[in-house]
């Protein structure tokens, strides 16, 4: 059943020097509180777009976002807060000891997935029992690497890259193995048609129509196009469509993955307060 989840816009608003008043926020959820499943706290982004900001920095913007929270609770609403990348692992334990049941988790957008990968094995690692059942639920917030998704139980997550493909031209093909598709693997991405910008270059076997000329590739192209309820012609001509197999796509993934345990890791020696 489809899940409807309010964000603050806090990130949208600090990108652009703006600023989210908290009484109109928790105005509009008041106001549309039917029709919203879950919501987010008003997060509080440190420093400025565009710079690093320090320690001192981060560690307020964390305080100031705990404070809304529970503002937000004095009010009788029930946010999910948000722990970023960054931030000490003491936030992460107070929101678990405080007694929150879904937490947003925040990778930086502008680290390598390898960084972010190290980063949530300690997150999940404190939020995970010693089987790895997850004991809160968790949201991801931008986390568009696929290996990512596979790897942690998230309950759920956002992010554009299911439209963002399709308007670029490409699909997601889960890999096919043992005659049925396996998304415990990364998929691969396949150009249908020219991405925005004519002439743009792709990379090196990411040509439009590379596959074609391999009848087991063209094979499994048609078979996954038409097990989305489309077909090749209509995909290679519509973004839309494209993004609509790639959210069929998601979907399946979805249905894959959904409770699974995470396999713990070696806690680290040195650990943040």
């Amino acid at each position: 059943m489809p899940m409807f989840i309010l964000d603050s816009g806090a990130f949208s608003a600090w990108t652009v020097g703006k600023s989210i008043d908290l009484d109109h926020y928790m105005a509009f959820i008041k106001a549309h509180i039917e029709h919203i499943d879950y919501y987010v706290n008003l997060d509080v982004i440190p420093g400025a777009f565009g710079r690093t900001p320090d320690a001192s920095e981060v560690e307020r913007s964390a305080e100031q976002g705990w404070a809304n929270m529970l503002r937000m609770e004095e009010e009788g609403l029930k946010p999910i807060p948000v722990f970023h990348m960054g931030e000490q692992f003491k936030w992460l334990r107070r929101m678990v000891e405080h007694g929150c049941l879904y937490i947003g988790i925040s990778p930086a957008n502008d680290r390598p997935t390898s960084s972010k990968r190290i980063w949530l094995d300690r997150v999940f690692n404190e939020i995970t029992d010693k089987e790895g059942w997850p004991l809160v639920k968790t949201h991801a917030f931008g986390v568009t690497a696929i290996d990512l998704l596979i790897r942690y139980p998230w309950f759920s997550a956002d992010s554009t890259t299911w439209i963002m493909l399709g308007a670029r031209g490409s699909i997601l093909l889960p890999v096919w193995e043992n005659g049925k598709w396996n998304f415990d693997r990364k998929p691969r991405t396949l150009y249908l048609s020219e991405p925005f910008g004519e002439g743009r270059v792709l990379k090196r076997g990411m040509e439009r129509g590379a596959w074609r000329d391999i009848p087991a590739q063209r094979e499994q192209v048609l078979r996954w196009v038409e097990e989305a309820g489309s077909n090749l012609a209509l995909a290679e001509s519509s973004y839309l469509e494209r993004s609509r197999i790639d959210c069929y796509f998601f979907q399946c993934f979805e249905r894959e993955h959904k409770d699974r345990p995470f396999k713990r890791t070696k806690q680290h020696l040195f650990e943040d307060v």
